[in-house]
């Protein structure tokens, strides 16, 4: 079912176009000489280009040949290019959305580039022969130009309009980007029968510049018809640009922007129609999707797995744990997240290939074929965003896996990855909370990790034959060992130990090494790996223990945090190293023993060195428990990263004796 296109007002067929007169921020065509004499922005002085204005009217329109009415979505732009790393900002790109007999159009595209020539403003037109469109699958199409003639110093402007025949989400509005962004400016019209839901986002306060209610009437002589439109003008003004930071899901869940959905509509002479103005809506309405709930539970085709399962399994666990394990072996992913099945899951079962969607609804299908308690969880990958709970946004949606209901708690399983245990998933679903989509239950659920990054390095090393050798064994567990199990997939053993070869160069030679047998246990990968040292001892002898560094860097360099820290899963890493002295060798110095605690435990460093003889010992413990960080509580993570990356480099020193 498309969610698009929601009704016909078939009783305005003999109405005739209502066009509605926009204000622009500046005329179009006309600049002032002083913008192209601009250098810089003052307010970032770094900024390759900035977004001089930007402006959107969304309305609606009646379209006689149609017989409805139909969304316009117009857009005004103004870009100063300051360096040619602001080039890339003349390229511009419009998708449009069509599907069949209703679809979205592109009009009305003009556009110049000013340039000043001999203290004379010069303009150059788009013209329309550098304006491409093309189809880029199923349902998108695209429309790409670039700007002509951009040179250092000059400003470039582009208008154009979309109509569009889907008006169940009007058109998303971003108010800020990589650049600075001087005005940015969203105006809504909506007629009084649409009531539509919004949600704003970012780090900055959305200003609400007028919002008014106007009566307007269509048609003529006895065709009219007279209603009110609610209009809303959104403004944000000076916003900097966005800059990316580590450890976040995705910028986007802090940019400022708005988005719009609508929640219900009442046409005159019709009854009142709740579309998505509820999470319990969204539920019924994607059980009847087709390329959702249609399916889900259903297909001969599977009956052949079930009787596999079946002849090898007594339990309900054993069922859960053979379904699972049969279509994660049988099905391969293709890479892209999807809430819906590409086509029909029969067809991706026959190809043995599809999204997300198509594998883990066939699981969910193949699990309810067994009796057993499934049903489909749909959620928003990090790399989509947050789920605002308290509005509904079927939108927001990009996902699903299933989940088994297991009495006091729920099973969750991702088909798709082939390296993930039962009940992990991956690390892009770790997105806070999901919604179970089922005909009896309709709820959320939290999307907590079940597992975390969990890797223990043992080192021990002895003085043998003149030369210092000895074994250094890495185990990996949990979120850890997939991603070693990918990169063993990816690149193969042997370039995994170049690497690490490449990088223990400095104070050993790997002479051998040795690999866990990965199908044998699942649940870890270890390496071990007979080392010596690349020189003999000297008198005075520096030895830093940490062969494999828990942190190679410190993330978290910037001055502020403006966004959360979000880890997705908790972080464990373990280090001993057992160093046993030559004859005349003795300990001259060791680091001073350390333990680091975070407020609430949230995490926890701890370091110590002990000396026994001709033996030295260290035992390394390095944890975050908890997942996300406030932008409050930046600084004394910061300077907890600081600390561990410090105390790494310290160094024990050995001599000999005199």
């Amino acid at each position: 079912m498309d969610f698009r296109k929601i009704s016909h007002l078939t009783f305005l067929l003999l109405l005739s176009i209502q066009f509605f007169a926009t204000a622009q921020t500046e005329k179009f065509g006309k600049i002032d000489k002083d913008v192209l004499e601009m250098s810089v922005y003052e307010k970032d002085s770094s900024a390759s280009a900035v977004v001089l204005f930007d402006v959107a009217r969304t309305f609606f329109q009646f379209n006689t040949g149609k017989g409805d009415f139909e969304l316009v979505f117009e857009r005004h732009r103004r870009v100063k290019i300051f360096n040619k790393d602001g080039y890339k900002y003349a390229d511009a790109y419009i998708p449009t959305y069509d599907k069949g007999a209703h679809d979205e159009e592109v009009f009305a595209i003009k556009g110049y580039t000013y340039v000043l020539e001999d203290g004379k403003v010069e303009k150059y037109k788009l013209e329309k022969s550098a304006i491409f469109k093309e189809q880029e699958n199923k349902y998108w199409n695209s429309t790409r130009f670039t700007m002509p003639n951009v040179t250092e110093g000059c400003v470039l402007e582009y208008s154009y309009r979309i109509t569009s025949d889907f008006y169940t989400f009007l058109k998303d509005w971003q108010f800020q980007e990589e650049i600075p962004v001087i005005y940015s400016e969203y105006d809504v019209k909506v007629p009084e029968y649409y009531t539509y839901q919004k949600v704003t986002g970012g780090f900055m306060p959305l200003q609400l510049k007028s919002q008014n209610s106007v009566s307007t009437t269509v048609g003529s002589g006895t065709s009219t018809l007279t209603y009110q439109e609610n209009q809303e003008v959104w403004v944000l003004e000076h916003a900097p640009a966005i800059k990316d930071e580590s450890y976040i899901t995705t910028i986007d869940d802090y940019v400022v922007n708005i988005k719009y959905q609508l929640a219900s509509f009442q046409i005159p002479g019709r009854t009142y129609e709740n579309v998505l103005g509820s999470w319990e809506k969204i539920n019924e309405r994607l059980l009847l999707d087709e390329q959702f709930g249609r399916q889900v539970g259903k297909g001969a085709y599977l009956k052949e797995f079930a009787a596999q399962v079946l002849a090898k399994a007594s339990t309900d666990q054993e069922k859960i744990i053979y379904a699972y394990e049969m279509i994660r072996q049988y099905m391969s992913w293709n890479g892209s997240s999807a809430l819906y099945a590409t086509d029909n899951l029969k067809n991706a079962f026959n190809n043995r290939k599809g999204n997300a969607a198509d594998i883990n609804l066939l699981l969910t299908s193949l699990l309810q074929q067994l009796d057993i308690d499934a049903f489909p969880i749909a959620l928003s990958t990090r790399s989509n965003g947050k789920l605002n709970m308290a509005l509904p946004m079927i939108d927001k949606l990009n996902y699903v896996i299933c989940g088994v209901n297991m009495g006091e708690s729920t099973l969750m399983l991702d088909a798709t990855d082939r390296d993930l245990l039962p009940g992990m998933l991956p690390i892009r679903c770790l997105n806070w909370m999901g919604r179970i989509v089922d005909k009896d239950r309709s709820q959320w659920i939290d999307i907590r990790p079940n597992g975390g990054l969990n890797g223990t390095t043992n080192v021990f090393l002895q003085m043998k034959d003149g030369k210092l050798t000895g074994d250094i064994m890495s185990s990996y567990k949990e979120y850890s060992s997939t991603m070693v199990r990918k990169e063993i997939t990816k690149s193969g053993i042997d370039e995994m130990v170049k690497e690490r070869k490449e990088d223990l160069e400095e104070y050993f030679i790997i002479n051998d090494h040795k690999v866990s047998d990965l199908e044998e246990d699942r649940k870890k990968v270890d390496f071990r790996y007979s080392v010596e040292a690349v020189d003999d001892m000297a008198d005075i002898f520096y030895f830093n223990p940490f062969v494999e560094k828990i942190i190679e860097s410190n993330p978290f360099t910037q001055e502020k945090r403006d966004y959360p820290v979000d880890f997705a899963c908790p972080i464990k890493q373990k280090l001993t190293a057992t160093l046993i002295l030559p004859e005349g060798y003795v300990v001259d110095e060791i680091p001073e023993p350390a333990v680091v605690v975070l407020p609430e435990e949230a995490g926890k460093f701890s370091y110590q060195v002990v000396s026994t003889g001709q033996t030295v010992q260290l035992r390394c413990s390095f944890e975050i428990n908890k997942v996300m960080f406030l932008p409050s509580e930046y600084d004394y993570l910061k300077q907890f990263f600081n600390y561990v990356v410090d105390k790494q480099n310290e160094t024990i020193v050995l001599k000999k004796r005199t």
